[in-house]
């Protein structure tokens, strides 16, 4: 469409990861996690996880024809698991790195935050599942995930309570009709009795196009794109043949920590606009602050030549090693502009194999400027993919395509840092964050991840003569409060700008006076020793009529008996620079505590552009099905519309907190309270994931920052004209009030550019066809019903109210957002609407008001002045029937002018969707449906006093039709979805940097759930004909009681039909 993007983040592809290569695919990692206790029949456990592989190995290589099997897979094992003697410690992989995750949650579930046909991120399976099931039911259970962690695909079965995913009595294939029980189904395709091949043995994926009448998860989400299509049109098997069934072997390893080497670049180019004494600054703090007890480095600087400063790795062990490190980095770089970056990369190699070491799973930190050429950055990349080391990068430039490719292919990850006068400041603190987020992610999912320092607070503060006295606060969970640092940052050691320092407890004490150890540094501490969680507040003062900006920086570690909250900003799982021609860029942050998802939390994106440009967004789990897949997963996401036109970088900051206490997880392992069908194998997951009030645990105060890669776009989308159309309406629910004739939907209000502002209006069709939704040129033709009221936000909940008396024949409606410019989105999932005849009085005679009684006469002769008489009245009755046939013919030949034949008029009463009450002139709509095909039976009369007929005048003719008299009517509330789904407010401005106010994509949010507008069977207006009075049947009369004087009672007639009365 409009964007060329390069990025990689947490997850990268790298020479050493999960591939697919002649039908096979290699290095499948599964991870054990830590938490649970080793088997007593440990190698019980390991043959039977090796036989589950390769049974699922075999359904696979049969589901796919014989195109792909396992050929390799790595299992981690917990550290303190001894029954395995064997087994080498290894950095090369990690639990980070797990596409299998046996843990001990009560189910199996697959994370999947992305639209149709994109990898899932990681399947967590239970620990009981290898206890409990067989190692068939087992392979079923690894085969059915697998298509959702390769293939992207999704459920093919309902969800229990869930709204837009409900349970079906029966799903039906395309293919061959045939019903499949969903009681079956609902253990997920696990068992034996869940069979429905061909396309894969024993999963519960169907084999072709599943219908769109069925709400499945797989259905609503990718259309009607069948299992079968999305996984032989994947990149694996596109254009794969057939091959035997791989022999699939096991490696074991327990994780160990990567060992690192920071190389700085101390050529001439980095004396400029003091970007050496930063990086020499920033560099002592990672090295004597964040870095992890027992972390072995080696620290290099180069230029045309690499000096290796510590002379070999060396373990911080102590903090007089850490100041040894520290105090090695050279005052000033060299006078060689040239550059070796070749040299850095055999250098490193050399040192991580000393001694019988390996280089695989290490990791070389390199800050350089960035003016190296492609060719040596190639040069350099096969030596380390060789060697499976990995670079990340830190560069001093804004065009860094080189040093990204380079990290990328090794599986680094690559950090634009922006230098200049105008941003000494921001230059060391944004360093310093760099660094500490390449730790993070090179850590993540290794045994020294819980020794991570954390960053809870990050606050800048402009110069100004006029503010002396600066005041700021933080909050401290109680899962932080090992060695937390207090760091306030100034420009120049020669006048810092700062009198005095202030801080104070959450029990209210308060600590004054500053500490200078880390001068050098560029930063005062506090006396204070931080640990006691709560709300903490600082003061400092300012000396006057000096000009100084001052940055404040919290960090902490977490509790070793405590799971921290993390979060993280999910990969985009390129296999090439993210070229976003054809599709748009959305965030993913999961937000967790330990493995469980933490919900309602307030989740924001600052991003940064320009220099000091900053712009919000607003994320929500709110299941909305474009981008959010789940509510309630611990997944948020929104799209992200870059805000230049041309090539930009944009640096991305995640901030999470408690949402004013709004943010919980569950108490029960797991993911989510459906009961279980087996054990370890419960279904999960649906729109949503509802966990109950009782099983609640509400998080206390907290806040993380999270600094993530650069972003480079190299082309945005144009300032001209706008092309970027709403987001999918996916969640499309309906509510039919029978009784009331009444249809209500419900659903998440698109944006204009995608899911950021509001729509320009809703494009609601229908018809009775189902072929015509997906036929481009009949779509165009289908009768449309306006929505009267101007589209709500993006994110809001939605609804809108009509009548809808067109009887006993399915129609399906499906909805769109278009902006003001005539983008619009692919149409919402299909619902479907049947409003029954409503109900009718039986009988199977004619009363008559009284007895006729009959009394013969004689006869008498008729006089010529009589039969006179009986012939004009006969010519004027002749007369007037040809005068109403008529104009009978001309009425008929006008509507046939009007409507097709095949057509027949419905009504639609719309109603406002404020929940205000009818419009103040409500709006009557004539539609126009198919008709149905079945035959129409002849209808009796009715007949109806006239009491009865005046009553349903009156009835019709209500005081609530008369807009003057309805501001007394009192307003009645139709159906409620099933679930609503909170959608989180909009983020606090969080102050990151920059000077100018920042942008805002926050989106309003709902107070609650949104009530269906009143409504009323409306009349007044309407194109119906009034009641009319059919001839009497052409039938004996049959005579009744003569006590029912007064009434008639009803002829045999079709139930289906609605009656004419007759007086």
């Amino acid at each position: 469409m409009w964007i060329n993007l390069f990025i990689f983040l947490t997850s990268v592809l790298c020479a050493w990861s999960l591939t697919f290569n002649n039908g096979g695919y290699e290095n499948i990692v599964v991870g054990i996690s830590e938490r649970n206790k080793e088997p007593s029949n440990c190698t019980e456990f390991f043959q039977k996880l090796e036989e589950s592989f390769h049974q699922a190995s075999a359904k696979l290589h049969i589901g796919t024809k014989s195109r792909a099997s396992f050929r390799s897979a790595t299992i981690i094992i917990p550290r303190k698991w001894q029954c395995l003697k064997t087994v080498d410690s290894s950095a090369e992989t990690n639990w980070a790195d797990a596409k299998y995750k046996i843990t001990d949650i009560n189910q199996v579930v697959t994370v999947q935050p992305k639209l149709c046909g994109k990898p899932a991120e990681t399947s967590m399976l239970s620990f009981k599942l290898f206890a409990a099931q067989s190692t068939s039911d087992i392979g079923n259970v690894l085969v059915k995930e697998w298509l959702k962690l390769r293939y992207g695909v999704y459920d093919q079965h309902g969800f229990p309570n869930d709204p837009v995913y409900p349970l079906q009595e029966n799903l039906t294939t395309e293919c061959n009709r045939e019903s499949i029980d969903n009681r079956m189904l609902q253990c997920d395709g696990y068992s034996t009795n869940c069979s429905i091949i061909p396309l894969m043995v024993k999963t519960g994926f169907l084999p072709c196009s599943s219908s769109p009448l069925k709400p499945t998860k797989h259905s609503v989400l990718c259309g009607r794109r069948s299992v079968d299509e999305m996984v032989f049109s994947s990149d694996d098997l596109r254009n794969s043949f057939k091959t035997e069934l791989s022999n699939l072997t096991f490696k074991y390893v327990k994780p160990a920590l990567p060992r690192f080497i920071l190389a700085l670049d101390a050529s001439a180019e980095m004396n400029q606009k003091d970007q050496w004494k930063f990086l020499r600054v920033a560099s002592r703090r990672f090295i004597r602050q964040d870095l992890p007890n027992g972390t072995e480095i080696a620290l290099l600087t180069f230029s045309s030549s690499v000096r290796t400063i510590t002379g070999s790795i060396v373990a911080l062990s102590s903090e007089k090693t850490r100041d040894w490190i520290g105090a090695k980095i050279p005052e000033y770089p060299d006078k060689h502009l040239n550059k070796c970056l070749e040299c850095v990369v055999k250098e490193s190699i050399k040192l991580f194999e000393k001694d019988g070491g390996s280089a695989a799973g290490n990791v070389l930190f390199l800050v350089t400027s960035g003016t190296t050429s492609r060719n040596e950055i190639n040069t350099a990349t096969v030596l380390a993919k060789q060697k499976k080391m990995k670079i990340s990068v830190i560069a001093y430039t804004k065009d860094f395509e080189h040093q990204e490719y380079m990290a990328k292919e090794t599986g680094g990850i690559v950090y634009s840092v922006s230098s200049g006068n105008s941003v000494q400041l921001e230059t060391l603190v944004s360093l310093g964050d760099a660094l500490l987020a390449l730790m993070q992610f090179h850590l993540t999912g290794t045994p020294g991840s819980n020794h991570l320092p954390y960053l809870v607070h990050k606050a800048e503060y402009k110069d100004s003569s006029s503010e002396h006295f600066v005041n700021g606060t933080f909050f401290l969970d109680p899962s932080l409060g090992r060695n937390t640092h207090f760091a306030l940052y100034f420009t120049s050691r020669d006048h810092p700008n700062i009198k005095n320092l202030w801080l104070t407890s959450p029990e209210g004490v308060v600590y004054e006076g500053r500490d200078e150890a880390y001068f050098s540094a560029l930063y005062f501490s506090t006396l204070a020793n931080i640990e006691t969680p709560g709300l903490w507040k600082y003061a400092f003062e300012r000396e006057p009529q000096k000009h100084q900006s001052h940055f404040v920086k919290v960090t902490s570690r977490p509790r070793l008996a405590k799971e921290t909250i993390t979060a993280r900003l999910l990969s985009f799982d390129r296999k090439t620079p993210l070229n976003t021609s054809s599709e748009p860029i959305i965030l993913y942050v999961e937000v967790k505590v330990g493995d469980m998802a933490i919900r309602d939390a307030r989740v924001a994106v600052i991003v940064n552009y320009g220099g000091d440009q900053n712009m919000e967004i607003a994320l929500s789990d709110n299941g909305s099905g474009d981008p959010d897949i789940t509510a309630g997963d611990g997944i948020y996401s929104r799209y992200f519309v870059p805000p230049l036109s041309g090539p930009a970088q944009y640096s991305l900051t995640i901030v999470v907190d408690h949402n004013d206490g709004r943010a919980f997880t569950s108490r029960a392992t797991g993911q989510t309270t459906l009961k279980n069908n087996d054990i370890g194998i419960s279904p999960c997951c649906g729109s949503q994931i509802v966990v109950p009030l009782d099983d609640r645990e509400y998080l206390p105060a907290f806040t993380r920052i999270i600094t993530c890669p650069s972003l480079t776009v190299i082309e945005g989308p144009p300032n001209t004209r706008d092309i970027i159309p709403p987001n999918r309406i996916a969640d499309l629910r309906i509510f039919v009030k029978e009784e009331e004739e009444l249809v209500n939907m419900h659903w998440t209000s698109p944006g204009d550019d995608y899911d950021h502002g509001s729509a320009s209006q809703y494009d609601l069709r229908y018809t009775s066809i189902i072929e015509e939704i997906y036929d481009p040129d009949l779509f165009d033709l289908l009768p449309v019903i306006p929505l009267p009221s101007v589209p709500k936000m993006a994110g809001i909940a939605s609804n809108f109210s009509f009548h809808f008396n067109s009887y006993d024949t399915v129609f399906y409606f499906v909805l769109r957002a278009v902006d003001e410019s005539d983008n619009y989105n692919e149409i919402s999932n299909l619902v479907t609407v049947y409003m029954p005849s409503p109900p009718t009085t039986e009988s199977n005679e004619i009363v008559t008001p009284r007895q006729i009684v009959l009394i013969p006469r004689s006869p008498q002769k008729l006089s010529y002045i009589a039969i006179a008489g009986i012939a004009a009245g006969g010519c004027v009755a002749i007369t007037l029937m040809l005068i109403v046939a008529c104009f009978v013919v001309i009425k008929n030949k006008k509507n046939k002018l009007n409507y097709n034949n095949n057509k027949t008029l419905a009504e639609v009463s719309i109603y406002s969707e404020e929940g205000k009450g009818p419009n103040t002139q409500p709006e009557k709509l004539l539609v126009t449906h198919q008709k149905s095909e079945k035959p129409i039976q002849p209808t009796q009369p009715v007949h109806w006093t006239a009491t009865q007929l005046l009553q349903e005048h009156e009835r019709r003719n209500s005081f609530a039709r008369n807009i003057d008299n309805f501001k007394n009517f009192e307003p009645q509330y139709g159906a409620q979805p099933t679930a609503f789904v909170h959608y989180p407010a909009p983020a606090e401005r969080y102050d990151l940097g920059g000077g100018s106010s920042p942008n805002s994509y926050n989106s309003n949010q709902s107070d609650g759930p949104m009530l269906p507008p009143p409504y009323e069977r409306d009349y007044q207006g309407s194109k119906l004909p009034p009641p009319t009075f059919p001839k009497p049947a052409l039938r004996a009369i049959s005579y009744a009681n003569p006590s029912l004087q007064g009434s008639f009672a009803s002829l045999a007639s079709d139930k289906k039909r609605r009656n004419v009365t007759q007086v």
